[in-house]
């Protein structure tokens, strides 16, 4: 089986990295594995060899000829049993038609909750990119998504799809959660604050982040020891350093930067926050939850699998209402000790996933998708 992934996603590249490894175990099930990069000429990468696994960038000049890039690629390339697009918006149009110039298999992966009414207020491109998704998803040999709130999403908005969409949640190594003591390094790290508040994300528009600053800055004035840990980047960075010097919380809130290891932050934080508009998944709600983390978050992407419905803290998004279960959060010991409380009883099934288990998930459904005699509408 030879495989062509599209991605945006600059981290493959990146040997340390989650999704590299990924990439890796994926190579290592088929014949081989090309992964083509949408990247900028700007942070320039070079093609690379791995194995059977191939990267390629496209450096390409600005994010508009993206496609035409992958496309100039893309096209060269033979043998090609499969493609599989990250996404079904720039991704997806050229991955649909490179299988049809390379006469492939085509599968669309769906990360986001994109048919969310918070992805198309963001902007007029995430508008024109669900109307792309709508052109791209009928067309698809098979649809992979991250969790069943994208698949209600679909139900509910009357896309469809060739085949019913299969969900394969990301894939998180959680073994460093298992059996793992409650740690000390936030409070080592950071002994100025008696609370530590974790935030763990891109630094994006629908993260919501402006909104979290702005109500922690409000309830340091009831809990002036607390201390708020940013790890991520984005290109809000900026900005969000900006609103914390305005806040006059500069020196409360910590910009940690990415990191790959994320395990001594969730083991030792008293909170994990998360406000985001949309989420596809949430792999920090995953590993917040699994290392027994106590969650404030909104409705999005598996929180409803992960925690009891009376335990969703935010059924919206507005500040006021962040800053009153922020504040209940911090008021209640209860759940500063444990968030075993409100963990839905069947929560194993997201916190056991078995590894080998998973990527032979993958590979089934891929040869399935081979095999199967859809009658192409490509």
């Amino acid at each position: 089986m030879k495989l062509l992934f599209l991605s945006s996603d600059r981290k493959i590249f990146d040997t340390e990295s989650a999704v590299s490894s990924r990439m890796e175990k994926y190579a290592s099930l088929v014949d081989t594995l090309t992964v083509m990069v949408f990247t900028k000429s700007s942070h320039e990468k070079k093609r690379e060899i791995r194995g059977n696994l191939f990267l390629i960038p496209t450096n390409s000049k600005s994010r508009w000829s993206y496609i035409f890039d992958a496309i100039s690629i893309g096209k060269k390339l033979s043998g090609i049993d499969l493609i599989s697009a990250q996404d079904p918006f720039e991704s997806g149009l050229t991955a649909l038609y490179l299988a049809r110039k390379l006469n492939a298999k085509l599968e669309i992966q769906i990360h986001t909750d994109f048919l969310s009414p918070y992805f198309s207020k963001e902007s007029l491109l995430n508008r024109v990119r669900v109307s792309i998704a709508r052109y791209t998803l009928p067309k698809a040999d098979g649809v992979r998504v991250v969790s069943r709130r994208i698949v209600h999403s679909l139900q509910k908005k009357g896309t469809w799809t060739k085949r019913p969409p299969v969900v394969l949640p990301v894939y998180g190594d959680l073994s460093k959660y298992k059996n793992a003591s409650r740690g000390e390094f936030l409070k080592e790290k950071y002994p100025q604050f008696d609370f530590h508040v974790l935030v763990a994300s891109r630094l994006s528009p629908e993260k919501n982040l402006s909104a979290v600053f702005k109500d922690f800055a409000k309830a340091m004035e009831k809990f002036p020891k607390m201390g708020l840990i940013v790890v991520g980047d984005g290109e809000q960075k900026e900005s969000l350093h900006g609103l914390a010097k305005k806040l006059g919380a500069k020196e409360s809130i910590i910009f940690e930067g990415w990191i790959n290891d994320l395990s001594p932050y969730f083991l030792s934080a008293d909170l994990f926050v998360s406000a985001s508009f949309y989420e596809g998944f949430g792999l920090s709600l995953l590993e917040a939850a699994s290392s027994g983390c106590s969650i404030l978050s909104t409705d999005v992407g598996i929180v409803g699998d992960i925690l009891k419905p009376e335990h969703l803290f935010l059924s919206g998004f507005k500040e006021e209402e962040i800053y009153s279960t922020l504040l209940s959060a911090l008021q209640e010991e209860e759940r500063r000790i444990s968030s075993q409380s409100f963990l839905r009883e069947d929560v194993s099934s997201f916190l056991a996933l078995d590894q080998e288990e998973y990527f032979q998930k993958f590979i089934l459904n891929w040869k399935s998708l081979l095999e199967a005699n859809t009658e192409s509408s490509l």
